[in-house]
């Protein structure tokens, strides 16, 4: 909880732009505390009760469904409410989040049957699931568009095209969703995860990758918020690579059955953390750079 001290604005930052940078701070903490659950919960029970399953997709089927679950839905809505650094994260955000909703809700294939719980009932969880997603998800939407719309004339020219590619996308996903579940409800039931969960991979990457060229600093020398100072632009491409190389390696080891799914899964996790620890830490350092007097507010 704040205290009296934090809500007091920091030198040369204007009140209602630090509430901000608190509330993002906060926001950001909590999508690295989801991911450290998450994982703990699945550690636990490889480790901590010999349920050793080849994903961490797969412990949706044992007692650790409820933060597994409830931990994609948290990075899912938070990844979304999070408006990105720069155009690229903003679209790779909002695209992530839809799709850790999927990889929360459509279950990976089958389970063990020394681990899986006999209560599951998957094919009515996904149907239920994904009608809840999709009512809300259609709301969601057509709010956006209506906003958009209202708002369009003040849309910087070479955003535009960025924005509409989004939209399209965005949309492309709900009709792609409702259409498979209307008619191909086996299919979604057997694929819509692991198409889910690879796309939420690289749509991490991304987000992390968009970090390294943002602007550079304005012509006085002073970074602008939500900009990059010059020396942690290396940091973020190091971690996007990182990421990539991490990524290839382990899904060919696990190609090969060298190892298994579940150790891509947690090294991708474990350097999404780290991004956004990296990230925070850094947007902390310019929030308290910004002149005095500035219109610019720092949420980002």
């Amino acid at each position: 909880m704040a205290t009296n001290q934090e809500n007091k604005a920091a030198p040369g930052v204007r009140p209602d732009a630090s509430y901000q940078v608190k509330s993002y701070r906060y926001l950001r903490m909590g999508i690295v505390g989801l991911l450290v659950a998450l994982g703990a919960a699945v550690t636990y029970q490889r480790f901590g009760v010999h349920c050793g399953l080849g994903s961490v997709s797969a412990y949706f089927y044992t007692p650790a469904r409820s933060v597994f679950v409830g931990g994609l839905v948290g990075l899912g809505a938070s990844m979304i409410a999070l408006r990105g650094m720069n155009l690229p994260e903003e679209i790779f955000l909002n695209v992530g989040g839809v799709f850790a909703f999927l990889v929360a809700f459509v279950p990976t294939p089958g389970g063990s049957a020394a681990c899986q719980d006999p209560d599951v009932r998957v094919t009515a969880s996904v149907q239920d699931n994904i009608i809840a997603l999709l009512i809300v998800g259609g709301v969601a939407i057509a709010g956006a568009i209506i906003i958009l719309a209202r708002g369009w004339k003040d849309v910087r020219q070479d955003h535009r095209p960025w924005v509409l590619v989004e939209v399209i996308i965005i949309l492309a996903l709900w009709t792609g969703t409702l259409i498979a579940l209307l008619g191909y409800l086996s299919w979604a039931v057997g694929h819509l995860h692991v198409i889910s969960a690879i796309s939420l991979a690289v749509c991490i990457i991304a987000v992390a990758g968009s970090n390294a060229f943002r602007p550079k600093p304005d012509d006085s020398g002073a970074p602008a918020p939500g900009q990059l100072s010059k020396p942690t632009r290396p940091l973020y491409g190091w971690i996007a690579v990182g990421m990539f190389v991490m990524s290839v390696l382990l899904l060919i080891l696990s190609v090969t059955n060298v190892i298994s799914v579940y150790w891509l899964e947690i090294a991708v996790a474990a350097m999404f953390a780290l991004f956004w620890t990296v990230q925070t830490i850094q947007l902390e350092q310019e929030s308290r750079t910004i002149p005095p007097g500035s219109e610019q507010t720092l949420a980002a």
